[in-house]
């Protein structure tokens, strides 16, 4: 059982919870929240407004990744500056690993 936090147009917020039923899915308040459980909800609601996507650095792949805006800054001007080199974002291990191989051939510019 997975519980929210829901807020109606009266402008209250509630801890609900959805449950399957033979004609699909019900919303079933459990209780109105608390003033920390709204502080918390509306703090990870801005949260993700503050979310860039990027592109993974692999690329043959097309996922995409999502870091805050000031991570995004890091990596692509306090780190270059700071490290003298510039770091690729992957989505996964295996796409860092796949594009890392392409990048040790030698002979990639020949191909």
């Amino acid at each position: 059982m997975s519980t929210f936090i829901q807020e109606f147009k009266t402008g209250y917020f509630y801890v609900a919870e959805k449950i399957k039923m033979e004609a699909g899915w019900r919303t079933h308040i459990i209780r109105r929240a608390t003033q920390q459980e709204v502080k918390t909800y509306q703090a990870a609601k801005e949260g993700l407004k503050d979310l860039s996507y990027i592109t993974c650095g692999n690329p043959a792949c097309n996922r995409q990744v999502a870091m805050s805006r000031s991570q995004k800054h890091k990596f692509n001007t306090t780190y270059p500056l700071r490290y003298n080199q510039f770091t690729l974002v992957y989505c996964s291990q295996q796409c860092q690993d796949e594009h890392s191989k392409e990048l040790d051939n030698k002979n990639y510019g020949d191909k």
